[in-house]
């Protein structure tokens, strides 16, 4: 399903405004909580105010904005909210973990357990933090069958199709949403999936599946590592289903196999349940029988009230949770602790034997109201397109060179007309680019692109800038590739009214000094619509370290293109080494920051156990020099090859026993990634954002950074062991081929031009200038 991956989480800015729901709070329960804090009265009773029992709030998404396809329903809080509210709760209640329920549901105090329902990934890029940064304890109900991708909740689907029905069908999301809901609450599941079929044929977007939606959800070692980290792991069904509308052995095999899958991966079986949708009608006694039998000790509902309980109400099986909605700021929560039982009341659910019946026409009405107006979006005209621009240093080898070439030159052109500027192509260094790089200007221009190249001779220079600025006044997209760029398309883009300007940071490690984060908070971030990051470690560096707005900041995960290597090639026999010698490699810009002096001193001690070991280096750089004297030095004439820049990097790495990341920082490495493409047992550096592609013993050997003894154990150890080296190799090549393709990361760039340009031109999807 090309073009399907559309709700990935990729870091919405705060150009796409969030949904504002507070209308549907109630006047009075609004005007009440304006009432408490204005009054001056809700410091006095969040001081002194306590109940019986414990206040269990119930979160799901925690996003940094939200957007045309994600579900309004489940989205909870804002990062900054978020924090606002831990911090709220740190200060004025007793947060307790949810194990500690059954055991103070009637004892008297200010006592609060935090939850997350599903399994979301937001929940680990995003929550997980902030609870760390305040020591708190939180359970997440884990639906096993969305994080394994076995199934796919119909909410996260008709999101994304509701996107794509522009301004006079997304106006109706609400009675769309309640007729599809209707329709499940109902258990008539045909006509709930009728309609999103229907709505399906309205909508530019194509149907979903569970392997669309994927990477939604949170990996079963990052739920690991919530658990680590004091979050425990609850039970919330296999496949979320409205459990009391399926029979007794039905709702023991959801519950019971959840169970025992989230056993399996954490090694801990789960005690708590949180039944899904959570309301009256969504359980029965059945169910709760069914729990039992699983091992599960208590069980948490979503029906609202005051969720405290006296000796004589206590049901381990039905224990109240309040829902946090992206409505309740922190206001709603500072009443909610200090009047629980005012301001955790909702309105009552429907009794199950009132709820709708199939034969019922209120469904039936609310759809056919939902999709009568609606019409499908017609796809942009040639002369219709949004135009980009993206704007690099130089193209030569490297991470962020080769991506800004491969970004622009694969997005749709039916869809974008593509400019790429060269900004320094007078710089003498793109002599010694490589045979590869050399050809990309002529690669670009076969695919469509047009290319600028400005006679600039260095990034300082400041003479020259007047065709890009001719062509920038005509542009919908500056994209900026690297700091310098960066800083430039922020100075540039919006003196010349470019609606979108986005920079892009590639590097893990600041290459400026001190004054590029300072530049970076108050030139690029306040003048750029948003910024990416290649990483998650990147971008949490730039918000934690550099001070940069978290809503500004977007990750987009790099990609790359599946390259297979030439059949029966032998590399080995063509460089003269023998077909038995163990051989290492590594490929990358001979760079200080690439460390490959470590490599070769931890070459020099395997060599001491391993003598006829091999290491090829493929790149070159300014510190090729250096390094052919210490090669020199330690006597490694025989043992170490530097290959220069090479273009077959398939090849070279099928040659490769273990493959080899030396550096002082990454971000987001595509010599990693083309490692575990071809399948190789990989040895990196701990830093950066290389954890973030190689779990430790999964699908590599992750070691400290300049410990030449620790790299040479792991290589050592995989040397001796060539069944790890298969495991590791095989783990790494399926990893990269779900999570890091060039394809899913042009998809997500695409879908983020158009919503940024959408916005910006008040949802027209097209430049105010045209």
């Amino acid at each position: 399903m090309a073009g399907a991956k559309a709700i990935r989480h990729d870091g919405a800015v705060s150009a796409v405004p969030p949904i504002d729901n507070r209308a549907s709070l109630g006047a009075k329960r609004r005007l009440a909580i304006w009432g408490l804090r204005r009054s001056g009265l809700r410091p006095a009773l969040l001081g002194r105010t306590r109940w019986r029992g414990v206040l269990v709030l119930a979160y799901h998404r925690v996003l940094p904005a939200a957007e045309p396809g994600r579900y309004p329903g489940t989205w909870s809080a804002t990062p900054e909210g978020f924090a606002e509210q831990i911090e709220l709760l740190a200060t004025h209640s007793d947060v307790v973990p949810l194990s500690a329920v059954p055991r103070l549901h009637d004892a008297s105090g200010r006592h609060v357990a935090i939850t997350f329902d599903d399994g979301y990934r937001d929940n680990h890029q995003w929550a997980l933090p902030v609870l760390r940064a305040y020591d708190l304890p939180a359970t997440v109900f884990v639906a096993s069958g969305l994080v394994d991708g076995t199934a796919m909740p119909w909410w996260d689907e008709l999101a994304w199709l509701y996107g794509g029905l522009g301004a006079a069908g997304t106006s109706r999301w609400p009675e769309l949403e309640d007729a599809v809901r209707d329709y499940w609450a109902a258990a008539d599941r045909d006509a709930a999936q009728a309609l999103i079929a229907e709505v399906a044929t309205l909508s530019d977007r194509p149907r979903l599946t569970a392997a669309d939606v994927r990477d939604e959800w949170m990996t079963w070692a990052m739920i690991r590592e919530m658990q680590e980290a004091g979050v425990e792991i609850g039970a919330h069904t296999a496949t979320h289903p409205l459990l009391a509308q399926l029979d007794p052995e039905a709702q023991r095999d959801e519950i019971a196999g959840n169970a025992d899958r989230i056993a399996e991966q954490t090694g801990r079986r789960p005690t708590a349940l949180a039944y899904p949708v959570g309301t009256r009608a969504a359980f029965d006694e059945q169910t709760k029988a069914a729990a039992r039998a699983a091992g599960i000790e208590t069980a948490y509902s979503l029906y609202g009230g005051p969720t405290t309980a006296s000796a004589d109400r206590w049901d381990p099986y039905d224990i109240r949770r309040v829902g946090i909605e992206i409505r309740n700021g922190r206001d709603d929560l500072a009443a909610l602790l200090a009047l629980p039982q005012v301001f955790g009341q909702k309105a009552e659910p429907v009794a199950p034997d009132e709820q709708a019946q199939p034969d019922d026409a209120k469904p039936a009405r609310r759809a056919e109201r939902a999709v009568r107006p609606w019409r499908p979006r017609r796809r942009p005209a040639a002369d219709e397109r949004i135009r980009t621009m993206t704007l690099v240093d130089r193209l030569v080898h490297g991470g962020a060179e080769r991506m800004a070439y491969l970004l622009t030159r694969e997005l749709d052109p039916d869809r974008f007309a593509r400019t790429i500027c060269v900004t320094t192509a007078g710089d003498p260094k793109h002599a010694a680019a490589g045979t590869e790089p050399a050809t990309w200007p002529d690669d670009l221009r076969d695919a469509g692109v047009r290319v600028i190249e400005l006679d600039r001779a260095r990034r300082s220079d400041p003479r020259g800038w007047g065709p890009l600025i001719t062509e920038l006044r005509g542009t919908d997209v500056l994209h900026a590739h690297m700091f310098t760029p960066g800083v430039c398309a922020a100075v540039l883009g919006p003196s010349v009214g470019v609606p979108v300007t986005i920079a892009h940071e590639h590097a893990w490690a600041h290459t400026g000094g001190r004054r590029q984060p300072l530049i970076e908070r108050r030139v690029v971030a306040p003048r750029c619509t948003a910024m990416i990051a290649c990483s998650v470690a990147v971008r949490d560096r730039m918000v934690e370290q550099d001070g940069l707005p978290a809503d500004r900041v977007v990750v987009l995960p790099n990609g790359i293109v599946p390259r297979s290597p030439t059949p029966a090639r032998d590399v080995r026999s063509e460089l003269g080494i023998p077909a038995g010698a163990p051989l290492v490699g590594s490929v990358g810009a001979l760079r200080e920051i690439k460390r490959f002096d470590v490599l070769i001193d931890a070459i020099d001690r395997v060599r001491r156990q391993r003598p006829d070991v091999r290491l090829l280096i493929a790149g070159d750089g300014d510190e090729r020099t250096a390094l052919e004297q210490q090669i020199a030095r330690l006597g490694l004439e025989d043992v170490v090859r530097l290959l220069g820049a090479r273009s077959d990097v398939p090849d070279v790495a099928a040659a490769l026993d273990v493959a080899v990341s030396s550096s002082d920082s990454e971000a987001s490495p595509l010599a990693v990634m083309e490692y575990m493409e071809g399948g190789r047992a990989i040895v990196a550096t701990r830093v950066g954002g290389v954890p973030e592609l190689i779990e430790d013993g999964v699908h590599g050997r992750l070691v400290p950074r300049r410990d030449p003894d620790a790299m040479a154990a792991a290589i050592v150890a995989l040397l001796d062991a060539p069944e790890d080296r298969a495991r590791l190799g095989a783990a790494a090549h399926q990893r990269c081929k779900d999570e890091f393709r060039l394809d899913v990361m042009v998809d997500r760039l695409e879908r983020f031009y158009e919503r940024l340009v959408a916005h910006r031109d008040g949802g027209s999807g097209r430049s105010p200038r045209r």
